[in-house]
């Protein structure tokens, strides 16, 4: 999969999603360059330049319109989430398309991957660069295609036709390796078990006896490793290996025969069937087979395949991801009126990021929509200007801090959980909750460690958690 253009530009978006730095903006020109070659466009060479200001809003005339505008919400987004609305963006979801295959292959990783539940981009893009990559497309022996795959891999297959085009592994596969010789009843009884080195001079040592049971065991993995190998094919089996030397004589240049050895297992095959009791008759190279065995044909499974001729999309996901989880009108009216206020202080304290403009805004629109009263608007924008003017708070907020607005997190049970805000950068991870009431000091404390532990489990460093109570103006660490 790592070989297609498609499976890659998602790889190299996720990346650019996780890495920031100037040292990783790369990723974005990798990002362009693959999109691109998909368009079957090409990039004018002076574009390139467009790269070094690492802002993926510079690359609108380059990259689809959506991909760009929503960049912070796809940050956001669980990986099985994000990888779908990537797939619906760049396009991949057209009739007939050529990357299907490896797209419905890429989901299935993705989605095993997150069997137990939500693990970050990081994790998997590590998951990626350690096994991922070296995954392939799903075959069976009805594909009309051709498999490259190691001996070992084959084992409990069958093919029509099976190429050995290196039939000349070592039949004493471990000349000058280690193996572990036991030193009893030796001189050298006091070393114990030790590892020594396979030579042919062990065969003339005290050792000798351990030495040719290795060596016989050696004979038999590469005698096992042929049959393997050969019994693979049902219809037609081709061999290649080099051949014995050629004995010359000198004075004449005639051929006298050849230098026959037993240091490869196509020098056994070669001698076997070239002997006049051979079951088969070696002619040319070829062996000449006197009888056919009728191939059974498979009953047709047409009726149980299913062909897509395009990637399906489903909105149920999103729409699941969407559901709201904050408070109904009808639930905030009901409130008495100092708990109106803490609840809805808590609301636009979720809701904002540097700029202190946003509270007069989203107070503006609270008024426009019914839920407060122009005569409470005084005490309101009291309480949320004591949390904005709060000595650490407000460094977090007008910081050079990433800032969070109560993102979904997938925990690895499933479970979806939302912080009030997250503030990130280079250096450490802040997590910060809004508590209007002084009660229940225990289960905050417990709701707020929980999401400390998740953004460890996301992959984020020097992680610190504070629950924030409104009433007291208090800031407290949750350690």
């Amino acid at each position: 999969m790592a070989s297609n253009d498609a499976v890659l530009l998602l790889i190299e978006t996720l990346k650019a999603l996780v890495y920031n730095s100037d040292k990783h903006s790369i990723h974005k020109a990798k990002i362009v360059y693959l999109y691109q070659t998909i368009q079957k466009n090409t990039v004018n060479q002076t574009a390139w330049l467009t790269f070094a200001s690492n802002d993926i809003r510079a690359l609108k005339d380059f990259l689809p319109h959506a991909l760009i505008d929503s960049w912070e919400i796809w940050q956001k987004q669980p990986l099985v989430h994000l990888i779908e609305k990537l797939i619906e963006i760049y396009g991949f979801t057209t009739e007939q398309n050529i990357h299907l295959p490896y797209l419905l292959a890429f989901k299935d990783m993705i989605s095993a991957f997150s069997t137990n539940g939500e693990r970050g981009i990081i994790q998997f893009l590590e998951f990626w660069e350690e096994d991922g990559n070296r995954a392939v497309l799903p075959s069976n022996g009805d594909i009309n295609a051709i498999e490259v795959t190691t001996i070992h891999k084959s084992k409990g297959l069958a093919y029509d036709v099976v190429m050995l085009p290196f039939c000349s592994w070592d039949l004493d596969g471990m000349i000058n390796g280690d193996f572990w010789i036991d030193t009893y009843d030796t001189p050298f009884a006091q070393l114990g078990k030790i590892p020594i080195k396979y030579t042919t001079t062990v065969g003339k040592s005290v050792f000798f006896k351990q030495y040719f049971e290795e060596m016989l065991f050696n004979y038999m993995d590469a005698l096992n490793t042929f049959y393997v190998a050969t019994t693979r094919a049902v219809e037609h089996l081709y061999i290649t290996a080099p051949s014995f030397k050629e004995s010359v004589d000198k004075k004449t240049g005639e051929i006298t025969g050849y230098d026959i050895k037993d240091e490869y297992i196509s020098d056994i095959l070669y001698q076997v069937l070239d002997s006049s009791i051979a079951p088969f008759t070696l002619e040319d190279a070829q062996i000449k087979v006197d009888q056919t065995i009728e191939r059974v044909t498979p009953k047709s499974q047409e009726d149980n395949i299913i062909a897509l001729s395009h990637y399906p999309i489903s909105k149920e996901l999103e729409m699941a991801l969407e559901k709201s989880s904050t408070r109904t009108i009808n639930d905030i009216m009901m409130l008495e009126k100092a708990a109106q206020y803490g609840i809805l202080a808590h609301e636009i304290m979720s809701q904002i990021a540097k700029e202190k403009k946003d509270i007069s805004r989203l107070v503006r629109q609270l008024i426009q929509e019914g839920i407060l009263s122009k005569e409470d608007e005084p005490y309101l924008m009291q309480e949320i200007n004591l949390i904005w003017n709060h000595p650490i708070i407000n460094q977090w907020l007008t910081g050079k801090y990433k800032i969070w607005n109560e993102a979904s997190i997938i925990t690895a049970k499933g479970e979806t959980i939302r912080p009030d805000k997250v503030f990130t950068s280079e250096e450490e991870t802040i997590v910060l909750d809004f508590k209007f009431t002084q009660t229940d000091y225990i289960g905050h404390k417990y709701q707020v460690d929980n999401y400390k532990k998740n953004l460890e489990n996301l992959g984020y460093n020097n992680v610190k958690a504070y629950l924030y109570y409104a009433k007291s103006n208090q800031l407290i660490e949750v350690k």
